[in-house]
């Protein structure tokens, strides 16, 4: 073969196993890489033509170890998408049996893999840089949808199946949302959602019948349309904020009832985050500040929610940050300095905790017992450090 037609024919591998020559161009799309996924064809045939084995419609994930002929993986990541190629190949990437094989190979489409939740949201799109500012136009909260899904079974799309809804409203599958808060319009990705991303905010409970743990649902996914809805925390007037963010408390408290205290932290986040911005005050216009009073006192009770749940998930840091923002508002609230007190023992500000639990009993005698258990734990807390200490440094039966 002449290897100084790099354009029509080169040696793929340095050491010759495998040559590849070019029977059709490729698109000017990027090329697979590892952990990509590819769609493939393959015919491989022995020196003389007989053809030893056919392979359409091939699936692949890129130097994944499966049982498909190596050279394929090596031939992904030197193909364009769209190309059709012929290859020699010699071992170790031949056919068992055959000293060299060649094989036909159309590269039809290379797909990236995005993980947008660990364990909980995949979306597999083709790999053309679509996705790369996707997200700066793609809906938001309060945006209306029209998106149309396939669900996929044994890698076969089913019936369409068009959806209408508002983002955030709680209807749609919680996975479903994400995955489009990833698209562009006129786009279309086979979305992977698992366990609890499988299940919608309303109604909260989970199907007493259903196994959360093993449930998977792969669709392709399709965003045909977006009108814009109230807007974002800055753009939103402070009445719309009111009445948003009393909307996503209440469906954090069913969440949080339904022992779904993720989801529960997301939702109430995502209402403390509105009122996070709030509009600019001027003689001109007096109601502002009382729209600005009323924002701040309902951003509490959602910043006392998340740090309830960052309490039992054990962020220790993130509940006081919480709750420091929390009395930032309001210096004499009770709850935000218990909460916080019971968090800064974890962290093993033990002054701090003190002054924060005995500052929350001062406003509130009633909290007297509480308190009390809570400086029990802390004094717990004390000894058993200065133990560990004193142990380290060799002084023994310290009392």
């Amino acid at each position: 073969m002449d290897f100084e037609q790099k354009s029509r024919v080169e040696a793929i591998l340095c050491d010759g196993t495998i040559i590849k020559k070019i029977d059709k161009t490729g698109r000017e799309e990027p090329q697979a890489s590892e952990g990509d996924q590819v769609l493939m064809s393959a015919v491989f045939s022995s020196d003389d033509g007989t053809e030893l084995l056919r392979q359409e419609e091939v699936e692949i994930t890129v130097d994944s170890d499966d049982a498909h002929n190596a050279a394929l993986h090596v031939l992904a990541k030197h193909m364009q998408p769209g190309e059709t190629c012929t290859a020699t190949l010699l071992a170790p990437y031949t056919l068992a049996g055959h000293v060299s094989t060649r094989v036909q190979v159309e590269l039809k489409q290379v797909y990236q893999v995005v993980v947008v939740v660990p364990g909980g949201v995949s979306l597999r799109a083709r790999k053309d840089g679509a996705l790369r500012f996707a997200r700066s136009h793609a809906p938001r909260d309060t945006d209306q949808v029209h998106v149309k899904l396939w669900e996929v079974v044994n890698g076969v799309p089913g019936p369409c199946e068009p959806l209408k809804f508002t983002m955030g409203d709680g209807t749609a599958m919680e996975g479903l949302e994400k995955v489009l808060e990833e698209l562009p319009m006129d786009y279309c990705v086979r979305a992977t959602l698992q366990g609890e991303y499988t299940l919608p905010d309303i109604p909260a409970e989970v199907p007493e019948d259903e196994d959360l743990a093993s449930t998977i649902l792969v669709m392709d996914v399709e965003l045909v349309d977006i009108v814009r809805g109230e807007g974002d925390k800055v753009s939103m007037k402070g009445p719309v904020k009111l009445k948003r963010g009393a909307e996503l408390k209440e469906m954090g408290a069913q969440l949080f009832a339904a022992k779904r205290y993720r989801r529960a932290e997301e939702i109430w986040t995502r209402g403390a985050q509105l009122f996070n911005v709030l509009e600019a005050e001027d003689q001109f216009n007096p109601s502002t500040r009382s729209v600005n009073e009323a924002c701040n006192a309902a951003q509490i009770p959602l910043l006392l929610n998340t740090c309830l749940c960052k309490l039992k998930r054990g962020a220790w840091q993130e509940a006081r940050d919480d709750c420091t923002e929390v009395l930032d508002l309001d210096p004499k609230h009770v709850k935000a300095l218990f909460r916080r007190g019971s968090a800064l023992i974890e962290l093993e500000e033990w002054k701090e905790a003190e002054a924060d639990l005995k500052q929350a009993q001062r406003l509130d005698p009633k909290l007297r017992k509480e308190v009390g258990e809570k400086l029990k734990y802390l004094a717990s807390r004390i000894k058993a450090q200065d133990q560990k200490d004193m142990a380290e440094i060799g002084v023994h039966n310290y009392p």
